[in-house]
Parts: structure tokens; sequence; C-alpha cells
């Protein structure tokens, strides 16, 4: 029984309409078929079927393959884009960079902490937040038993999204053991927590 062979696709950046958007078509097909497009901080694209991974400055977002990924800081944002088309092994990547998107002019609507990435990391993790209103907020990083390692914030605040990094060290500056740790975000009476795991 013969089996239909897999499409081949183009890929292109539509620099012409706008640089933060690409488009792909399949080899024979006059009119794109689609687009990842940024607008108002959010990256998105209308395709299914593909796969994904998402960048931020050069280094892989973990957990971030969907179609969709809102930007949790300011920094230079890219896809990878894998055709797959139902066949057993996808296409070689195409990577699209996004201009550089300014998150201090958007204002969230909810509290959120986002989880660090890299996880599990060494030496450094990036860890954003955002803030729907004004106020003193507090970011500590914890072991499994309850005890402060690190106070990375500790001051008034205004709405907005945030991104800062840790390199594992405590407060004496020692690089801590590796395990499980905890990153707790605390605003006014308001508190998320997210698992952190540092290797060695």
């Amino acid at each position: 029984m013969l089996k239909d062979s897999c499409n081949q696709y183009n890929a292109f950046q539509d620099s012409v309409l706008n640089s933060n958007r690409i488009a792909y078509d399949q080899i024979h097909q006059e009119n794109p078929t689609s687009t990842i497009i940024e607008n108002n901080g959010v990256l998105s694209s209308s395709v299914i079927g593909l796969q994904y991974q998402w960048y931020m400055d050069n280094s892989p977002i973990a957990g971030e393959n969907n179609v969709t990924f809102t930007p949790i800081g300011s920094g230079d944002y890219s896809v990878e884009v894998f055709f797959v088309d139902g066949c057993p092994t996808s296409s070689e990547p195409y990577t699209f960079e996004f201009l550089t998107t300014s998150i201090s002019k958007l204002i969230p609507d909810q509290f959120f902490l986002h989880q660090n990435y890299p996880n599990p990391f060494n030496p450094i993790t990036s860890i954003g937040y955002d803030l729907a209103q004004n106020g003193m907020v507090n970011l500590s990083i914890f072991d499994v038993n309850g005890k402060i390692i690190k106070s990375l914030v500790n001051e008034f605040q205004n709405a907005g999204n945030y991104s800062l990094t840790w390199d594992g060290v405590n407060f004496a500056g020692e690089e801590v053991s590796a395990g499980l740790y905890l990153c707790v975000l605390q605003l006014g009476n308001t508190k998320q927590t997210k698992k952190m795991s540092f290797i060695k």
C-alpha cells in the first residue's frame, strides 16, 4: 500500500509588512497559509500541527513550545518552527528573530510568578513576575525546610512586568547545595510559590 509522501515547506520572514511576522507555505502553493505575529506583547500563531521552541536572548525557554507565548521580560525573542506534517521526523528548524519587546510599557491584569528558566539550572536562572498593582514586593528563596536562603527583592514597586536572575548563592555569597528550593513572591497579603531545582 502506497502512502502519500510528506509535504515540503518553504519558510520566510515577511519584512515588508511587519518585521515581527513569519509565514510559511507549501511548495507550489502561491499564498502563505499562516503567520506568527507580535501584537500587544503576545507572540502568537494560528498554525496547528507544527512544533515550536521559544527563545529569550538566545536561550531556550523551558516548557515554552506552544503556538502562543507571552514574553515575561524585556529581551530579544525568537522561535524555532518545525514542520512535521505527520512525517516521522521534522524538517530542519527555521529560526526567526523578533524585535526587542519593551515589556515595561505593558500593565498586567493579574499578580503572577512565572516558572524560572532554565529549570533545573546551574549556575544562573531567570525569574519573572507580573504586578497588577503598586505595592511592597518581596521575592525570596527558601529551602524545603522553610529556611530563607536569599532575598532578591524587598522594596516598593510599581505595577508592571519584572525579570531578575539568581546565581545560586546564599546571603553569605556561598553557592548553595544541589537540591530543591522554593521561590516565594509576596505582594501585600498575596503570595505565590514556584519550585526550583539547583543541580551541580
